[in-house]
């Protein structure tokens, strides 16, 4: 019995080491702005999986606090630190931008990037008439994308869906739409 309980207890310990350790005011931070700004939506059919996705928002706030995470996870310099901040906020000022992770029942339908996929992506302004985006791209994932965004799969692809900025637009109130045959899913970011 005794050894029993010695094992359990070894057994436990074993698990703290694969927790995550505090990583201070700039995970707090991230956290709380990439939360913020992700929404989700899944598609069923009774009990078949259509679809599962979550969009992230890729607002001011959200590529501040990633810069921020990213550089205490590197430990960056200062120069490093500014570069990746010049090069977040002239891609912010470009697109509106969102990070799409998604599953889909069929794998056939995961093709966000394909030129005749199978889905209308679209982002809507209240006002303004429905726009497609200017890109879709799949991003590699690896151990950085899976830190910062844990709600990726291992059967998730992710995309980085942009919109063309006009004029001075604002971060305010959108809905990104993806639609097709499945269902609509619907991400409202107020």
């Amino acid at each position: 019995m005794r050894r029993a309980l010695a094992l359990a207890a070894l057994a436990a310990a074993g698990c703290s080491v694969l927790h995550q350790p505090r990583l201070g005011p700039e995970a707090d931070a991230w956290t709380a702005a990439r939360d913020r700004y992700t929404r989700e939506a899944k598609l069923y059919n009774q009990f078949e999986t259509h679809a599962i996705a979550s969009a992230t928002w890729q607002v001011p706030e959200v590529r501040a606090r990633r810069v921020d995470q990213v550089a205490a996870w590197k430990v960056m310099t200062a120069p490093e630190r500014q570069a990746l901040e010049a090069r977040e906020r002239a891609e912010g000022a470009r697109w509106q931008e969102f990070l799409l992770v998604l599953f889909t029942g069929d794998a056939r339908d995961n093709d966000l990037d394909a030129r005749d996929t199978v889905w209308r992506v679209a982002l809507l302004r209240e006002g303004e008439p429905q726009r497609l985006p200017a890109e879709v791209k799949v991003v590699r994932v690896d151990s950085l994308l899976r830190g910062l965004y844990p709600a990726i799969h291992e059967y998730d692809t992710v995309y980085r869906v942009r919109f063309a900025r006009q004029g001075g637009e604002a971060d305010g109130g959108a809905t990104l739409r993806i639609a097709g045959s499945e269902g609509r899913m619907d991400f409202v970011f107020p």
